[in-house]
């Protein structure tokens, strides 16, 4: 059980995110005495919803599914000279800079840990075959990079990078687009873009303008037009006996005495 694990390892409490197709996982943790993810406990950002690509119909036709707008820039992209190409380990060093920019531009911390954390999630998947790396290029220049992991028949677009330059082209529509492209002709059965934000779909289904400043992230993902994904609560289980019964009566103000950040 997970829960044995907190004490095998010395854990102060084990935070576990349910897969979207985890209802009934979530359900037996809530059973066993897991509890709701408190957010004033890290890890913080969690997804709420994902987007995942259906590739089964061979990219061509997933390609033409696009939205129209997406296709348009995307096409305009590669008649500018917009190119990717997969790249590896060697190209670890160009995309956490590209990745850091991004995150400088958006006014964000990274959400890797560290360099060293890169550099180990690549090694130990790309030893099993499961990394891939895509670099855009604009002409002569760097446009972008994208990091994917596969699991199962999945792709999942772990992180990119972007140093904002050559948008007029699109360069990082074209990176997506091959990516997906080349999991459909690996015998993918999925793309998943990992995390979307629920508020601003509901927003614009009720046709209004979302007023959140990320919300350009999921709109931009929404073009790939694939299927939205609602992920279970993510869910939490304390070492601590006092603690967990604690919580259940809402005893939040014990956290700082208990986990101190």
């Amino acid at each position: 059980m997970l829960a044995d694990a907190v004490d095998h390892l010395g854990l102060r409490f084990l935070v576990v995110a349910p897969a979207y197709s985890g209802e009934t996982f979530a359900r037996r943790a809530r059973r066993a005495g897991f509890l709701p993810h408190p957010p004033e406990l890290p890890p913080r950002g969690m997804s709420r919803a994902t987007l995942t690509v259906d590739l089964r119909a061979g990219p061509q036709a997933v390609e033409m599914s696009f939205r129209r707008s997406t296709r348009q820039e995307i096409n305009r992209g590669r008649k500018e000279g917009v190119t990717v190409r997969r790249g590896g380990a060697a190209d670890l060093d160009r995309f956490w800079g590209e990745h850091l920019e991004l995150c400088r531009r958006r006014g964000v911390s990274s959400n890797i840990p560290s360099r060293r954390f890169l550099d180990t999630a690549w090694e130990t998947m790309a030893q099993e075959r499961r990394a891939r790396m895509f670099l855009a290029q604009a002409g002569a220049e760097d446009a972008g990079a994208l990091i994917c992991f596969v699991s199962g028949r999945t792709c999942y677009a772990w992180r990119i990078g972007w140093n904002g330059r050559h948008a007029a082209v699109h360069p990082t529509k074209v990176l997506y687009a091959e990516a997906i492209r080349h999991a459909a002709e690996e015998g993918c059965e999925a793309f998943d873009f990992l995390q979307i934000d629920p508020a601003v779909i509901a927003q614009l289904g009720r046709g209004e303008k979302p007023t959140d400043p990320d919300a350009g992230l999921t709109i931009f993902k929404l073009g790939f037009a694939g299927a939205v994904k609602p992920i279970p609560p993510t869910l939490v289980w304390f070492r601590h006996g006092l603690v967990r019964l604690a919580m259940r009566w809402g005893g939040l103000r014990l956290l700082p005495r208990f986990y101190r950040r």
